[in-house]
Parts: structure tokens; sequence; C-alpha cells
């Protein structure tokens, strides 16, 4: 009576045993005589016989070795040949029974199976752990990525499995026939990763650690606006966790790429931090710079009145850019203005000193009427003065400014102009210089150029000042530099910034050079000849441009 034991599962592995033990691709089995070793297949487990014999197998799936055969060196195992009945097909090396690969049961399974089975298992089972700063844990499964586990060929290590079984299979047989249940193994393979980097930054967005309703902003720390009495503070800077998505995105691939899945977001530095902190030397010099306007002011002359803008309310004009701290401008931070805070105080002047203007008539001393527009009082010229300010507040200097006037009134009795005064003749280009009522003085001139906005201004003024060695600038540049410069010996200025000066950057004067080639409103003057009339004209002295 024949004895059986079972030894492994799975027919499609006990062929692949026979077809290693003797060494051919195709193994052919033929009965042998007395005492042979019969098997066959019973319920997906193939069984073996003990036996003096060969072995067969049914044809009916089961691939059968006997145990007498694998042991007799002059057996099958030597010329390819076993007794027996059947055929068993030639097919791949096959893991055995309760093996595993990287801790995944690849039993039964050939090479192409396991590592498409081991992938399988993987991916499926992957989730991408983000661990928040609150210690909150959120998942993405490797689908929401297109994650992906690339498994090496496992056939050198199916066919290593093979020779081990093989092996053992041998080793029993030379025992007599002591057979026992065949033991797996466990092997381990070196896998790579793989994802799709546009799906898992639209992934990660969904999470409620990214975008939430529970997310604060990180904000900069910045400079407040004015503080009455106190002037400018620093607002302190706000940690928030808002995640700054470049950080997690190289950390997340870095954890999947290496076979990992756990980023704890605060250690990899995954949230959005403040960009400049209240400790910054550069934000406090910023603060500092404006805190100056404390200490300054900026005086208007009204005639004979003054209105001064104080610290106090010129530093509620500024506006704080900060811009320059970004930018790497902050060590030459020039503040903003309110436009709006300029304008009101130009208004304010007009409101106080503003009246409208009215024409006299102006006889001359050939007794010639001629209408001049004056006014009772002031008007300013807000359009021209408006630039002027700006500058002023934005340079954070003290300063002193006589108003620029489209038209100032004089004291004078029944249109008279007393017997000292100037007269700019703006048709014919001619300044004369009256005293005791007798022209003293008279030059060809050169005034603005009307095709330019530069026109003199006609109107009855009176000289506020007399200066020598002055630089005369234009409108403040945006690069710090004037839209002119001009140096004159003498000036005497009557009408804001407009006023007599020589002009020694001119060879000719009088005509119609003014209509081509006139100033900026001033009227220039042969260099030789103004000195005499620096001489004779005062502060006081009435000028009458018509």
């Amino acid at each position: 009576m024949m004895t059986v034991r079972k030894l492994w599962r799975g027919c499609a592995f006990a062929a692949c045993v026979a077809m290693f033990m003797v060494s051919v691709a195709t193994v052919a089995w033929a009965d042998e005589a007395d005492g042979a070793a019969q098997a066959g297949s019973q319920g997906g487990e193939t069984w073996v016989a003990d036996g003096s014999g060969g072995s067969s197998a049914d044809g009916a799936g089961g691939a059968v070795v006997g145990a007498g055969d694998l042991g007799d060196a002059s057996g099958a195992a030597a010329d390819g040949q076993a007794g027996g009945a059947g055929a068993a097909q030639a097919q791949a090396p096959a893991f055995g029974w309760g093996v595993t690969v990287n801790g995944f049961d690849v039993g039964g399974m050939d090479a192409q199976a396991a590592a498409a089975a081991l992938a399988a298992h993987l991916e499926s089972a992957y989730r991408l752990d983000l661990v928040t700063r609150e210690g909150d844990t959120q998942s993405l499964p490797g689908a929401a990525f297109g994650y992906r586990v690339n498994v090496p060929d496992l056939g050198a290590l199916a066919t290593q499995d093979a020779l081990r079984v093989a092996g053992i299979i041998a080793a029993m047989d030379a025992a007599g026939g002591a057979w026992s249940e065949i033991p797996g193994a466990e092997y381990g393979v070196e896998l790579t990763y793989s994802y799709d980097g546009a799906a898992l930054a639209e992934a990660l967005g969904t999470l409620p650690c990214v975008s939430g309703g529970q997310v604060t902003q990180s904000v900069d720390a910045s400079i407040s606006a004015f503080i009455p009495g106190q002037g400018f503070a620093i607002v302190p800077e706000v940690y928030g966790n808002n995640v700054y998505l470049p950080n997690l995105l190289g950390n997340a691939d870095a954890e999947i790429t290496h076979g990992r899945s756990v980023v704890y977001m605060d250690a990899v530095g995954a949230y959005a931090l403040p960009g400049i902190l209240s400790d910054d030397p550069r934000l406090q010099a910023v603060r500092d710079r404006l805190n100056s306007y404390l200490g300054i002011s900026i005086v208007y002359v009204v005639g004979e009145a003054q209105e001064v803008i104080g610290g106090e309310e010129l530093a509620s004009w500024l506006v704080p850019d900060l811009s320059c701290l970004y930018d790497g401008t902050w060590a030459t931070f020039v503040p903003g203005v309110d436009s709006e805070k300029v304008v009101g105080f130009l208004a304010s002047l007009r409101e106080k000193y503003g009246t409208t203007a009215t024409q006299v008539v102006y006889q001359n001393v050939a007794g010639v009427d001629i209408p001049v527009n004056v006014v009772s009082d002031y008007v300013i010229d807000e359009a021209a003065e408006f630039p002027i300010l700006v500058d002023l507040v934005r340079r954070g200097e003290s300063a002193v400014r006589n108003i620029g006037f489209a038209a100032q009134t004089v004291n004078w009795n029944d249109a008279g102009l007393g017997p000292n005064y100037v007269t700019v003749d703006l048709t014919n280009q001619v300044v004369t210089c009256y005293i005791d009522g007798v022209p003293v003085w008279q030059q060809p001139c050169v005034t603005g150029n009307p095709s330019r906005g530069n026109a003199t201004p006609q109107g009855i003024y009176t000289v506020y000042a007399k200066e020598t060695n002055r630089i005369l600038r234009g409108q403040r540049l945006a690069g710090g530099g004037y839209a002119y410069e001009s140096w004159v010996n003498y000036w005497m200025p009557f009408n804001g910034g407009i006023g007599l000066h020589d002009a020694n950057w001119r060879r000719s004067f009088g005509g119609d050079i003014y209509t081509y080639n006139g100033s900026h409103g001033c009227v220039n003057l042969p260099p030789a000849s103004v000195p005499a009339l620096y001489e004779l004209v005062q502060v006081g002295t009435v000028v009458v441009c018509f």
C-alpha cells in the first residue's frame, strides 16, 4: 500500500520544480516498472506517493515529481527523462508557497504576476499623511495623484527560488523518503516610486489644512498710519498657518519618491512665514524717517501773514510706501504724500486770502491808458503751487515758502503807483525803471514762452526779496534732479517763482525771442545792465506787467 504526503500546493509550481530538476524545457513522463509512485491533481493540490520507481502525471493539470527518482543519480535527473504517463508543459518559474517579496505573499505566482500583484497591493494601500502644526493628520490616497510603485523584473528571483525548492526536494529524497513540508522564503527587492506632480498640487489644494476656513494668513510687519500725538508705529508681524505650496510640494516629493508617506508640515517648513519682522532694521529705519517729520515745519508767507504747516500735520500727510523694503531702496526711502491733504491746504489759503480779480487802468508816463488785471487781495495759482508743495513735503526739511500768485494787489491810491516802480512791457519786450516818476533805466528783455504755457502773467505785483548769487531751480524730478538749474548773479522775485534777473546764457534780448525761446516765466535781462537795476529796486517796489 502506498503512503501519500502533501508537499506543496499548486500544479503550476510543481511542474516548474520538475522542469528545473531535469534541466529541460519540457519533461516527458512514462510508466516504469513495479513500485511506481503515482501523483495526481486533487482539488488544486499536488501530492507525491512514496515508492522506489518513477512517477507519472495524469495530464489534468498536475506536475509530479517521484521521490525515488530524485535521489537516483542514474534516474531522470541525469538524462532529462522520468517514468510515468502524461506531459507537463514548459512554463516560467514560479515562487514556492509561503514565499514573500518585500513582505507580500507571492506563493505560486510567476515573476510577472508577482510583480503586478505586489505593485497593486502597495499602490492600493498607500496614503500620503500630512501632520499639521496642531497635530492633526490629513491624508490623500495615492490614487488621487497617480501614485505608482515600480517593481523590477522578478524573473531571476523566481528562478533562484525554484532552485532553492529543488535543492530541498533533492535533500529530502537523499534522506530515504523522509519527506516533510517545504518551507517558504523571504525576499526583498528595491522599488522605485512615481506620481503625477500636477495632480498632487491640485489634490493638496483640496485639503482643509491648505484651503480650509480655519487657515489664517501670515502677514509681514508693517508701519501704522499716522497716530496723532505719537507718530508712526511698527505693526507686529502675524504668524499664520497658511501653506507655502512650493515647500510642501518639494517635501511631499521627497517622501513619495523615497517610499515614505508622512510629511510633518511644521518640521519641513511647509507654512508661509512673514518676510518682514518687527525687529527688521530696514523697517525701523523707514519708521524713523517718517517720524522725523514731527520735528519740521513748512512756513507759507502770504503777504504780511504766515501760514505754518507743523510737524504733526505734515506727518499726517505722509503715505508709508513699504515697497522700498522689497526692492532694496529702503536706505533712500522717500515717503508718498496724500494729494488730497495738499489740495485741501491750498484750498484753505484760497478761502482765507483769495478774492476775485478785477481790472484797472494803468496810465504810463506817456499818458497812455493800459488795462491791468489786479485783485483786492491775492489769487493763488493752486495748480502751479501743488507740485512745489508736494516736493517740499517729500524733502522732509523745514522750509519757508513765499507763495506764488496769479495776481497780487499793491498799495496804490487812485490807480497811481507811487513815484518808484518798474514796468514790464510784454508786447514790446522792454523793462523800464521809474524813480520819482522819471524813467532812469531801460533795457530789452525776454519773458516767458507762451507756446509752452510759460507766459509771464499780467498784473501788478511787488518785489518781495532781493538776492545775489542764487541758483534758480525748476520742478524736482522723480529721480532727484530738477527740470532746470540756472545760476544768476542778481535775483528780484515779484510773483512767486517769477522775478527779474540777469541771463548770461543769452546773446540777444527783445524782439520776438520770447515766442520761440522764451523763459519759464521770469524776466531775463542783459547781464551788464542788471547791477544798476538791482541798486534802484527795493523790497516793496511795484512791478507792473502788461
